[in-house]
């Protein structure tokens, strides 16, 4: 393996605790920032962080620490009180960090706090009114660093979806993120994973997937799994490059393929997707429905088979895709849809607002969300 020494890699951290639900995130978030401080200073790799506690008696803090030579004085510091779910805010704190970039350098972005699948980021509770950091804001600031971001890490719910995966094609080349739960106690392995990622090629996608060692072996501990423990806490590593042309067609036929059924047919499908969870009852997950779907008579069997196979081209690590625990529905990837019944047992469905949602990208250029809330106007 080459990495080229004189390209270095800049961590952006933008950490949201600011969400007056319980628990309040201020521990966990101040002992993130201490861990990843740390790992910066121990393997000598510059970070850009930002983070947002819950109450205004705690203010925020942006600093800057330059690798081995520690926190830039200059440049840490107290902020005012902001709505941190906003895009003026991300993007702020991304001109703060473009400033402070080593020329070329690679970009890796830690994102931390709540998630809202794809409704998409953090709670901020003050100011008012309250409203989640939606992905097309987010892709809007993003426009403001001079380079793609090569990978982006969420330590958020819900976040490895094809909705994020096609917002984000042209600004993120790779993904580490999960389709279910992620716990939030226990600081992440910031000094494993900048190790990993020290000797990463961004050219090798297979590289990019090793950060999902230190993450596994994270989460193997049952402390880092929440209380009480989740059974699994699952990351997949995803290849977003050309994720808009891959997706398009296949997405677009199956659409296409879904609504021109009837009667049993159309029954059974939709029995498929309500089956098939993917980590919350409002999101599908798609290996699991493609594969289940596939038996059924053409077109739709050709267009499930199409997708999932699309699907697939997204996965860095080849282990995603394939079920690892028996009964376990969690494959790598999910779509929103609303479900039939038991709305009220979904996280965050009413975050997910129709108007919102139908002109994302993907729903856009695919028509997925006249399936996605097929059962809400039925």
């Amino acid at each position: 393996m080459v990495v080229d020494p004189l390209r270095s890699w800049t961590v952006l951290a933008y950490i949201v605790a600011d969400d007056d639900r319980k628990p309040l995130l201020n521990p966990f978030a101040s002992g993130e920032l201490s861990a990843m401080k740390q790992a910066a200073i121990d393997e000598d790799i510059d970070l850009a962080a930002y983070v947002d506690f819950t109450g205004p008696e705690i203010a925020s803090q942006r600093c800057f620490v330059e690798g081995r030579k520690g926190e830039d004085p200059g440049a840490c510091r107290n902020t005012v009180e902001d709505n941190s779910a906003t895009m003026s805010s991300l993007k702020e704190f991304l001109d703060f960090a473009s400033k402070r970039m080593k020329p070329n350098s690679h970009i890796a972005m830690f994102l931390w706090g709540h998630g809202a699948g794809p409704a998409g980021f953090f709670l901020d509770p003050n100011p008012e009114p309250q409203k989640s950091l939606a992905l097309p804001e987010m892709f809007e600031a993003f426009q403001s660093l001079r380079s793609p971001i090569e990978v982006m890490l969420f330590r958020d719910c819900w976040t490895a979806n094809l909705e994020l995966a096609y917002q984000f094609d042209g600004l993120v080349n790779y993904v580490i993120a999960s389709q279910g739960l992620v716990p939030i106690p226990g600081a992440w392995p910031f000094r494993k994973l900048f190790q990993t990622l020290k000797q990463t090629d961004p050219a090798q996608p297979q590289q990019i997937a090793q950060l999902l060692g230190p993450l596994d072996e994270h989460y193997q501990l049952a402390r880092n799994r929440g209380v009480p423990p989740l059974d699994e806490v699952r990351f997949t590593a995803l290849n977003l490059v050309h994720s808009r042309a891959t997706l398009t067609p296949a997405l677009s036929r199956f659409v296409s393929a879904l609504e021109g059924l009837t009667g049993t047919d159309r029954s059974a499908s939709r029995a498929v997707m309500e089956h098939a969870k993917g980590g919350d009852v409002a999101l599908v997950d798609v290996m699991t429905m493609c594969e289940e779907l596939a038996t059924f008579p053409s077109p739709v069997g050709t267009a499930a088979v199409d997708l999932h196979a699309a699907a697939t081209q997204l996965f860095i690590d080849q282990t995603n895709g394939t079920p690892d625990i028996p009964g376990n529905s969690l494959r790598g990837v999910s779509l929103f849809r609303r479900p039939a019944a038991r709305v009220t047992d979904s996280n965050f469905i009413e975050s997910v607002v129709y108007d919102c949602y139908k002109v994302l990208p993907l729903c856009d250029a695919t028509r997925w969300h006249e399936i996605a809330y097929e059962t809400l106007f039925e």
